[in-house]
């Protein structure tokens, strides 16, 4: 069996294999600088946010077949010794074909590249600050895109490399941008009633 001492700096490999242990099926994890850190789940209230944006960019791509949307299950290698989960995660297949030439992600393992948009929702267990660090790892990862939500104050802040942050009212529109080319929505669509 792998053990996870705090310390032991695991490679993508190492870590597949620990969070596929029998004990770990109904765990969450990413792999920060080499080392395992355990997510908390996020709050109903935030699930549903997460729910929406799905619902969303799934829409959007049944009509643009631009790229793959995936939730916080699945893991992205953005660097040799971190491995991500964004809440959301929408990847064009131009970005993916970089990689994987068949344009699908390999079925076991986790992908070894960096979403386009990386989109996290903050919950009880997230601070703003922590938040923020993981945008800007995002961003020099090589995203293109990061979107924070605040279900909270029902705010977000949108994040393009070399650009100052766009903080986005109540009241404002969630653009996606060159990566999403077309996709709005307001900001109230994506929390619930």
């Amino acid at each position: 069996m792998l053990d996870a001492p705090a310390r032991t700096r695991l490679s993508s490999a190492d870590f597949w294999a620990f969070v596929n242990l029998p004990e770990n099926q109904d765990r969450s994890f990413e792999r920060v600088e080499g080392e395992i850190v355990e997510m908390s789940p996020a709050n109903n209230w935030a699930s549903e946010v997460i729910a929406e944006l799905i619902t969303l960019l799934t829409l959007y791509n049944r009509q643009t077949r631009l790229g793959r949307i995936n939730d916080s299950s699945g893991g992205f290698d953005i660097s040799a010794t971190t491995t991500l989960a964004p809440d959301v995660a929408f990847t064009t297949f131009e970005r993916i074909r970089q990689i994987y030439p068949d344009g699908k992600f390999p079925r076991t393992g986790f992908a070894s590249l960096t979403p386009d948009l990386c989109v996290e929702v903050k919950s009880p267990t997230n601070s703003k600050r922590q938040m923020r660090q993981e945008a800007e790892t995002y961003l020099k990862a090589g995203a293109r895109l990061v979107w924070l939500i605040f279900p909270e104050t029902e705010t977000a802040e949108i994040y393009t490399p070399n650009a100052d942050v766009a903080e986005i009212p109540r009241e404002g529109i969630l653009d996606g941008g060159d990566v999403l080319p077309g996709f709005s929505t307001p900001l109230t669509d994506i929390f619930p009633v």
